[in-house]
């Protein structure tokens, strides 16, 4: 099975915490990135250092538009890897690997692409009643898309198990 789930949630939404607990209930090899990773290398290489403040965000968020309003790099970069993550020639392969993008064009662009290589993709929206705004269009527009799956990060660690739990068993629905 290669199987891409696209995440997307605000900052503190708990999405590492729920792929934490999808490999932890699962023996499917899984792994985990962000369309951001590529951003966050090249916002190191200009100072910034690692920080998950409002400004911060809002940098990296500048920058990603920047990076792909210049020559496309975050996504040519995002999906350049998830076809190794699914490529025995490149050694490890993944049963699933869970991405996370926050725009919703970049969402519909590597879905497309996913799917031409022949891999299923599934949306997820990991919510939390936050009540925090962001000031960036990445975090701030995470509710315009229609996902395939929105898990409610509103209770306690053992319920976002379960949530875990029922997502990995019903993954090949």
């Amino acid at each position: 099975m290669k199987k891409l789930i696209i995440m997307n949630g605000c900052g503190g939404s708990g999405k590492d915490t729920f792929v934490k607990l999808c490999r932890k209930n699962s023996s499917l090899k899984i792994n985990k990135f962000s369309i951001i990773d590529f951003v966050k290398e090249q916002a190191t290489l200009l100072g910034w250092s690692g920080g998950k403040t409002d400004a911060d965000r809002k940098f990296l968020s500048d920058l990603n538009d920047a990076l792909t309003d210049w020559n496309d790099s975050p996504f040519q970069t995002a999906f350049t890897e998830i076809k190794e993550d699914f490529s025995e020639e490149w050694g490890e392969t993944y049963d699933v690997v869970f991405l996370d993008i926050r725009d919703p064009d970049v969402i519909d662009r590597v879905k497309d692409a996913a799917e031409q290589e022949g891999i299923q993709v599934s949306t997820v929206l990991v919510e939390r009643n936050l009540n925090h705004t962001y000031g960036n269009h990445a975090d701030d527009n995470v509710h315009n898309y229609l996902y395939d799956y929105v898990i409610n990060n509103t209770g306690t660690l053992k319920d976002l198990e379960d949530a875990a739990l029922t997502f990995m068993e019903n993954l090949d629905d």
